[in-house]
């Protein structure tokens, strides 16, 4: 948005709760563009039998489940676990995870604060892919193509080296349309 108000170049720096954040925009076509946001490095996750918990920005429980589908009801889990003792009282978002591939998953999440699914989420997907790597392996390139009920998304990162306990170089990449423009009038607003 910030670039599509010129109050921002295609290349930029901003802040975010969890620190600078680099991203690039390019435009793709009419109203089109692609988004490719750097997060911040994040330490293996935390494994719990079918679950894996690790911060990406926001805290995430990733969930796998093969069997997940589109239409399958995550509202019931997604708030037990998310509202569940062991993740504190502020506690977690979470991140319903298929593996469709060597380098292909589906995504479904429940977040925080929305107390709902949400079509997609960022941070949620960078989780899952992560998780995964660390679960399942992935191709040499470290890079995931993510589906999500919102669309498609692509994370890559750099797995921890030997002596090293940390993902780096973590870039998520998406689509970004402009779907809406209003205004008010003035006079119709009150001050």
């Amino acid at each position: 948005l910030a670039y599509m108000l010129k109050l921002a170049p295609a290349s930029m720096g901003f802040m975010a709760s969890d620190g600078l954040h680099h991203a690039q925009v390019t435009e793709a076509d009419d109203n089109q563009f692609m988004v490719t946001v750097q997060l911040n490095n994040t330490s293996v996750p935390m494994q719990r039998n079918d679950m894996m918990l690790l911060n990406t920005g926001s805290p995430h429980l990733v969930v796998f489940d093969n069997s997940l589908t589109e239409s399958q009801d995550i509202l019931g889990k997604g708030r037990a676990l998310r509202h569940h003792p062991d993740f504190g009282p502020g506690g977690v978002n979470v991140n319903f995870v298929a593996v469709k591939g060597n380098d292909s998953i589906f995504v479904r999440t429940y977040e925080r604060g929305v107390e709902n699914e949400t079509l997609s989420c960022g941070t949620g997907v960078t989780a899952s892919a992560i998780a995964t790597w660390v679960r399942y392996g992935g191709s040499h390139e470290n890079c995931f193509s993510v589906e999500t009920p919102g669309g498609s998304l692509r994370v890559s990162f750099t797995p921890p080296q030997k002596g090293d306990a940390l993902f780096s170089n973590i870039w998520l990449s998406g689509p970004a349309k402009w779907i809406y423009k209003g205004s008010i009038p003035d006079g119709d607003v009150n001050t």
